[in-house]
């Protein structure tokens, strides 16, 4: 079932967060639901035929499915924390541009592997959208979705930003990291 394999992938994304990243499990659970409940109030946003799914997605939460959820409980926090990560390797301030061109990497990445690994796509999709990118015979919706994508993305930057996330992430990310890859390279 599509929802176990993402819950799954999503377990897997928070210890890859913790070994590649330095971020601690706590810190990336915060990120995990954060980013769920703002994917859900995203896709609600949406309406029903932005929300059907092809038969492999199963349970829906609302009119959202669940799956779609979960991807935006991986995508947010994933681009938040490589872009604080990216930040605070390279000694930069935080700052939309930098989170922008890791929302268009990630986003690209997500859409790809959901596609073509999970088989997470839109009901069909090959009849009403063209691929963006067909080469990676990925990213079937309409191109203004994607837009919508890094609009929310932002939104959840600014989210943690003001929320004071963000100072708590730099204040101890280094006690943090001495921990994780950094300190298995020693």
């Amino acid at each position: 079932m599509l929802e176990v394999k993402l819950l799954f992938l999503l377990l897997i994304t928070v210890f890859l967060f913790r070994i590649v990243l330095g971020q601690g499990y706590v810190r990336s659970f915060f990120l995990v639901i954060a980013g769920m409940a703002f994917g859900f109030g995203a896709q609600l946003l949406l309406g029903r035929e932005l929300n059907a799914y092809t038969t492999n997605v199963h349970v829906y939460l609302g009119g959202v499915s669940l799956a779609v959820i979960v991807a935006w409980g991986i995508g947010l926090p994933a681009i938040y924390s490589v872009h604080i990560n990216l930040v605070r390797r390279f000694r930069l301030r935080p700052n939309l541009i930098l989170h922008t061109l890791v929302s268009i990497a990630l986003i690209i990445l997500i859409e790809f592997l959901g596609s073509n690994l999970l088989h997470m796509k839109l009901y069909d999709y090959s009849v009403k959208y063209q691929s963006i990118f067909p080469v990676l015979h990925s990213m079937h919706a309409p191109l203004w979705l994607y837009a919508y994508y890094f609009l929310i993305s932002a939104v959840f930057y600014f989210a943690m930003k003001w929320g004071g996330v963000e100072k708590f992430f730099l204040k101890t990310y280094e006690n943090e990291a001495e921990s994780g890859f950094i300190k298995i390279l020693q």
